[in-house]
């Protein structure tokens, strides 16, 4: 059985996730369904595929460079400092999409 660490600090990664989606689709599609040239549903289904294609190209970059050349102790991200990090960088951007 999962470590419940574990998936409590998954389910606030789709939380970050599901956060970072809603605080760059409006600014980057709200124009174009605010002058009815796309739908909301066509605008969402581009912003999804264009972050599956970022983060499957660009963002495995990103992580092995965070993951080794940028921390040298990888000792310092455990699982509950990560989760901590992660619940703060989520609320930030709830806070931020919905104040």
């Amino acid at each position: 059985m999962a470590d419940p660490l574990l998936i409590g600090g998954v389910l606030i990664a789709c939380f970050v996730a599901y956060n970072i989606g809603g605080s760059t689709t409006g600014p980057a599609f709200g124009p174009a369904v605010g002058a009815d040239v796309l739908s909301k549903t066509t605008a969402g289904l581009l912003m999804g595929i264009a972050f599956f294609v970022g983060a499957f190209t660009i963002g495995r970059r990103v992580v092995d460079t965070l993951g080794t050349e940028l921390v040298h102790d990888p000792n310092i991200f455990t699982l509950e400092a990560s989760i901590i990090v992660l619940g703060f960088i989520g609320g930030a951007l709830f806070l931020g999409n919905y104040a």
